[in-house]
């Protein structure tokens, strides 16, 4: 067992893009078009949940399922007082830039939208199967409180909104757009990838 959060971010949007992009260039351009837009929003997704110390665990069809570890990084991180955050802070501040940066990437994106939630406590973790050097005869599952919790959060979470466990109001898009230009690093990566 570990203490730490889990993370759903469920991207949205797909059917409509890839209609547009089929009418604007044509089924085969429009499918090519379609399938990179998706693939490099996924993949930047993924960059900025390792960015923030997070694992990716699956994708469940167009989601993302992470695992943010209760971890000591070497890393100090104050909070709005100037006091330094402990470890479980530090952690649900890492899984918040994370949704923020997300967010922020998404704003961007005029044909997807995002909707999460997160939540934080004792999850339980496991293997399933047999290890072997094959992928896939063994699965890494994680169980617990903050699992459930996350997916009443992803369901409460309207369009381009992130819930977060103990905080009073979603994440909102607008809110990531605002977080990306005070981290000129993450907008950086974000343009670089976009060329």
């Amino acid at each position: 067992d570990i203490r730490g959060s889990i993370l759903i971010l469920d991207l949205s949007g797909f059917t409509a893009l890839g209609e547009r992009l089929r009418a604007e260039l044509g089924p085969r351009d429009g499918a090519a078009e379609f399938a990179s837009r998706v693939n490099d929003t996924l993949s930047s997704m993924v960059k900025q949940v390792h960015r923030h110390w997070g694992d990716v665990l699956m994708f469940a069809g167009d989601a993302l399922i992470c695992l943010f570890e209760e971890k000591e990084y070497g890393e100090l991180v104050l909070g709005d007082n100037g006091e330094e955050l402990n470890v479980e802070q530090k952690t649900r501040k890492r899984v918040r830039d994370c949704c923020l940066s997300v967010l922020g990437q998404i704003a961007i994106e005029k044909d997807l939208t995002i909707h999460g939630g997160a939540a934080h406590g004792m999850i339980r973790c496991f293997f399933l199967g047999t290890p072997s050097k094959c992928p896939g005869s063994c699965a890494f599952i994680v169980s617990g409180h903050p699992l459930k919790q996350t997916g009443v959060l992803l369901n409460k979470a309207g369009r381009g909104e992130v819930y977060i466990d103990g905080e009073c109001s979603p994440l909102t898009e607008i809110e990531g757009g605002e977080f990306m230009s005070r981290n000129p690093i993450n907008r950086k990566e974000i343009i670089l990838e976009d060329i």
